[in-house]
């Protein structure tokens, strides 16, 4: 296995349990904030672990190394916590808090793109993997309905085995993984924009 592709597998086989464990399937229901940040700590300590165990693999820099793996942590970190907190602002009070979700939906939009340069721009350039093909900007312009499949999307990306079993490394897998994280940074795109559009309102 190419050791960038080690380092990148085992740190995201630990994050990934967690994540999926604090996936809402759907508003309304935010889920337990206590659990998810419990989680979220542990897998802190975890990824810690792992990147002082990894480092020895990468033949890139002591420094690139370090910076890599603090922003995919940092990355996955945001897409949860923020996906929560669109949760909350769209059932937790009396009216919908748009300010809130376009403000997370920004978050996850810019952590996505920049996992995806530290995740896959590596893998691509170690495999020679082909690009997928972008996905279509979403035509949906129900923020209810953007808030739900933006929850399903990073869902399913936590959940692919490219992350769950880093031993078995598939190509299709690791397509089907870029795919849900184009569809992420997509739809938090469009989710911002709707929400602005009703803050104006």
């Amino acid at each position: 296995m190419n050791p960038g592709t080690i380092l990148i597998s085992v740190c995201f086989s630990l994050a990934a349990g967690s994540l999926v464990s604090g996936q809402s399937p759907a508003p309304p229901g935010a889920g337990d904030k206590n659990l998810g940040d419990r989680n979220i700590k542990e897998r802190s300590i975890e990824l810690e672990r792992v990147s002082r165990d990894t480092k020895k693999a990468s033949p890139a820099s002591k420094e690139d190394r370090e910076l890599q793996f603090r922003e995919i942590k940092e990355d996955f970190e945001r897409i949860q916590h923020s996906q929560s907190e669109i949760v909350d602002g769209y059932t937790k009070g009396k009216t919908v808090d748009y300010e809130k979700i376009s403000e997370n939906a920004e978050k996850i939009h810019v952590g996505g793109k920049r996992l995806m340069g530290n995740l896959f721009g590596l893998i691509e350039q170690n495999k020679g993997d082909k690009k997928v093909e972008k996905l279509e900007t979403p035509t949906s312009t129900d923020v209810k309905t953007l808030i739900v499949d933006l929850d399903n999307a990073i869902g399913a990306f936590t959940a692919n085995p490219m992350f769950t079993n880093p031993q078995v490394v598939n190509v299709e897998d690791n397509k089907k993984a870029k795919a849900e994280l184009e569809k992420i940074i997509a739809v938090s795109s469009a989710l911002k924009k709707e929400a602005d559009k009703q803050k104006k309102q």
